[in-house]
C-alpha cells in the first residue's frame, strides 16, 4: 500500500519504507505530546476516551470506504 505509492514518488523502497516509518514515529510523539498537555485538564476521563474511540471507530469506516475495502470485524 503505502510504501509502493511512496516507491514511486522516491523511487527507492528502503527510501520510502524510512519516510513511512518516520511519519508514523512523529504522529506518535505528536499524538503524546498533545494529551500530556490536555490530560490534566480532563474531567470526565471515561466520556473523553468514549468520544476518542467513537471518533477513531468513525474515521475508520469512513477510510475502509473510500479504500473500496471491507471492514472486518
Amino acid at each position: 500500500g503505502w510504501i509502493r505509492m511512496l516507491c514511486l514518488v522516491l523511487g527507492s523502497s528502503t527510501h520510502a519504507f524510512e519516510l513511512m516509518l518516520s511519519a508514523f514515529i512523529l504522529g506518535l510523539a505528536l499524538g503524546g505530546f498533545f494529551i500530556r498537555r490536555r490530560i490534566d485538564r480532563c474531567e470526565n476521563v471515561a466520556k473523553s476516551m468514549g468520544v476518542r474511540y467513537f471518533m477513531q471507530d468513525t474515521i475508520s469506516v469512513n477510510v475502509a470506504d473510500e479504500m473500496g475495502g471491507e471492514l472486518r470485524i
